[in-house]
């Protein structure tokens, strides 16, 4: 798809992440699925606790794909951006969560078995089914290069 857009003759810019953490709470992945059950001190693990995620404040990315577009015209054809943000593991979250809480947390796997159960009449249950390895796949955004936007394609 990429060389599609790079060779399709459009300015093209790809500003690259994978999860995003919302402070408000607002659907995210940090809040839909690490920490919805927080409350009762529980950290939900969608994948192996010491896998490494690439995550990023929405409204950082946002800044980023701003400043990204008003800079479009110093940018070649097909710009592709890879968005570093924070990486993550479940063991970090939840050291993290400790600490601030001053008491322990306990991990639970997200059940994906429902996930098996109800994908053969929901779409999007069984795309999602479909992509679960990536919660066992490191995923780290590197910002080498992204230093030429000055800053905004990072944090």
């Amino acid at each position: 798809m990429e060389r599609a857009y790079a060779e399709s003759g459009i300015q093209t810019i790809v500003l690259r992440a994978r999860n995003f953490i919302d402070p408000n709470r607002q659907a995210c992945v940090m809040s839909a699925i690490y920490l919805c059950n927080i409350q009762r001190g529980k950290l939900t693990l969608p994948g192996l606790a010491e896998t490494r995620q690439a995550m990023c404040y929405l409204s950082a990315w946002s800044r980023a794909a701003v400043a990204l577009a008003q800079k479009r015209k110093g940018l070649p054809q097909f710009e592709d951006v890879p968005f570093a943000g924070h990486t993550l593991t479940t063991l970090t979250i939840k050291s993290e969560i400790e600490r601030i809480q001053e008491r322990e947390v306990k991990c639970v796997q997200f059940p994906w078995w429902v996930f098996k159960v109800t994908a053969p009449v929901c779409a999007l249950v069984w795309e999602l089914n479909e992509i679960r390895y990536l919660w066992s796949t490191d995923h780290v955004f590197s910002d080498l290069g992204s230093g030429r936007f000055q800053g905004h394609a990072s944090g």
